[in-house]
C-alpha cells in the first residue's frame, strides 16, 4: 500500500496521538533529546555538535518528514541528493521510538517507499556501535557493509545501500 497523502501516513500514527509532518527549520528542537547512539554517531562521523549537523541536514533534503507526538518531534528522517538518482537517507529520533517499535518499523517502511520513489539507489554510512539503528535498517531492506574505518574519528561505520546505483556515462 503507498500513500500518496500526509492524510493517508497520519491515520497509520493516529493510535500513539502523533502525526506525521513536513520537516521544517523547527524540527531541529529534538536535539537535546536524540538518542545517545544517535548523538555518538554525529560526533564519530562529522566531529561537530549534533545540534550543527542536525540543522545543516534538515535545511539540505528534498524529501523529509518529523513525526511529532503530542506535538514534539520524536523522529526526524529524509533524505538528499547525492548523485544522478541517489540520495543520503537519514533518521535521527529520541528514545521514544524505541517504546512503539512495530509502529515505528510499520510507518517507516512505508516512507522508506516514499523516498524511493524520488531516489532509485539509497545510502549512507552508520557507526558501527548503533546497534538498534542497524537492525532497523536490516529490517526495512537495506543491504549493510562489513564495519571500515570511516568518519572524522575513523571509528567502524557500516555503508548502508537500497536499490540499484545508477552510473550516466
Amino acid at each position: 500500500m503507498k500513500f500518496k497523502r500526509f492524510e493517508d501516513f497520519n491515520s497509520q500514527l493516529s493510535i500513539i496521538n502523533s502525526q506525521l509532518v513536513p520537516i521544517e527549520p523547527r524540527h531541529a528542537a529534538i536535539v537535546p533529546r536524540i538518542r545517545r547512539a544517535d548523538a555518538e554517531e554525529i560526533w564519530a562521523a562529522q566531529g561537530i555538535h549534533p545540534r550543527y549537523a542536525i540543522a545543516a541536514t534538515i535545511a539540505t533534503t528534498d524529501i523529509g518528514w518529523a513525526a511529532e507526538f503530542d506535538g514534539e518531534p520524536e523522529a526526524i528522517f529524509g533524505a538528499c541528493a547525492s548523485g544522478a538518482g541517489s540520495g543520503f537517507v537519514w533518521l535521527i529520533a529520541t528514545d521514544v521510538i524505541e517504546k512503539y517499535p512495530v509502529h515505528f518499523y510499520r510507518v517507516s517502511k512505508r516512507i522508506i517507499g516514499r523516498i524511493r520513489e524520488r531516489y532509485d539507489y539509497l545510502e549512507n554510512w552508520v557507526d558501527a556501535r548503533n546497534v538498534l539503528s542497524l537492525r532497523w535498517l536490516k529490517w526495512a531492506g537495506f543491504e549493510i557493509a562489513e564495519p571500515a574505518p570511516w568518519g572524522v574519528m575513523g571509528l567502524d561505520f557500516c555503508h548502508i545501500s537500497m536499490g540499484q546505483l545508477r552510473i550516466d556515462n
